[in-house]
């Protein structure tokens, strides 16, 4: 006889002696169930001395369980990116090449490559992002054993050092002195940048402070702060600047506001400084490398925060270890992307630390 198991969506075959039923095979598809789950039942039906064939016969309905399975335990930021990623593989796999568990090959991930280059038109580095989104992806298939042999190798798209700024003292200044007190939103992203150009956080850290991030030690007021990415500690010290902000709400930080809100408004505000000087940038796109010129309220964004404070403190002389201290680098090569200066502005820093007699 044969009967269902709608429950897992299987027919279980077996014959019935009137007081035992003998199950001789099991056909499940487990596509919408945790890896813990499968793992209990295959233990279980071995247990008995049922063969087990476990059938995850969709790779992008496996691929979707498994960003659920993230969700808590990783950034917002990083499962968007993985959805992301793979809403751009499905695309590929509707429009181009049928994607499921053996299609991670060399030939199909330069198609692959080639489709996001070509069909979507996105720089080197984003293609290297959903890249690394997808490896994640497939190592997890791989570790169910849903997966067979695969050359991670072909997951790594080399990235290429992106055009960012920094504001000087002098434009963090005249940021800081500008009234917007006509426009509560606008003045409140302001002010959120600032509070990360002064303590030098990542917006993760410096969009989420509150009064009980604030200590005192030595008589001098910090924001003790634990980074979210990182799970360094830092101590930021409250600088006049910062109490001058936080006097607008009541000598508490500013309230969060969205990051696209903050970016937003930050271009608005880099216009109405006339931060008009042109940067010479340079990337890849489309598979084509390309030079062009764009005005510098252009690329304000919140992260351009951190660049200034590690920027102007090294302009200042403050020495790396110490900027690594308050930054919370782990280090010297991942801090040195955020130093932001010209060959000139590097060349009059070196003099004046008193190397040459001129």
């Amino acid at each position: 006889m044969g009967f269902e198991t709608s429950s897992f969506n299987s027919t279980i075959f077996g014959v019935d002696d009137g007081h035992t039923i003998f199950l001789i095979a099991v056909s499940i598809n487990f596509s919408f169930y945790p890896f813990e789950f499968i793992q209990i039942c295959q233990f279980s039906f071995i247990c008995i001395g049922l063969e087990v064939k476990v059938i995850q016969d969709d790779f992008f309905v496996f691929a979707d369980e498994f960003i659920e399975e993230k969700r808590g335990s990783i950034e917002n930021v990083t499962l968007l990116l993985y959805k992301q990623s793979l809403k751009k593989l499905k695309l590929f796999s509707d429009s181009t090449t049928s994607i499921d568990f053996t299609s991670f090959t060399r030939p199909i991930l330069n198609d692959f490559k080639r489709f996001l280059e070509v069909e979507q038109g996105f720089k080197l580095n984003t293609i290297s992002k959903h890249f690394k989104s997808i490896k994640t992806i497939v190592l997890e298939g791989k570790r169910r054993g849903l997966i067979g042999d695969v050359d991670f190798r072909l997951f790594s798209i080399p990235t290429e050092e992106p055009t960012k700024i920094y504001l000087s003292e002098n434009e963090i200044c005249k940021m800081k002195d500008l009234d917007l007190s006509n426009d509560k939103t606008m003045e409140l992203a302001r002010d959120i940048f600032l509070v990360g150009c002064y303590t030098g956080q990542r917006i993760s850290d410096y969009n989420r402070l509150s009064g009980i991030d604030i200590v005192e030690k030595d008589g001098v007021h910090f924001f003790e702060i634990l980074q979210k990415k990182s799970g360094v500690k830092v101590n930021c010290p409250i600088t006049q600047e910062l109490k001058e902000i936080m006097h607008r709400y009541n000598n508490q930080p500013p309230p969060k506001l969205s990051d696209q809100k903050i970016n937003k408004y930050l271009k608005l505000i880099g216009r109405r400084l006339d931060m008009n000087e042109d940067v010479l940038c340079h990337d890849t796109k489309g598979g084509v490398k390309r030079t062009y010129i764009r005005p510098k309220w252009e690329m304000l964004e919140s992260h351009t925060a951190r660049r200034s404070f590690c920027t102007n403190m090294y302009l200042k002389g403050m020495s790396i270890q110490d900027i690594m201290h308050f930054s919370g680098h782990k280090t010297e090569k991942e801090f040195l992307k955020y130093i932001r200066i010209t060959s000139d502005e590097r060349t009059r820093h070196i003099l004046r630390q008193g190397f040459f007699n001129v």
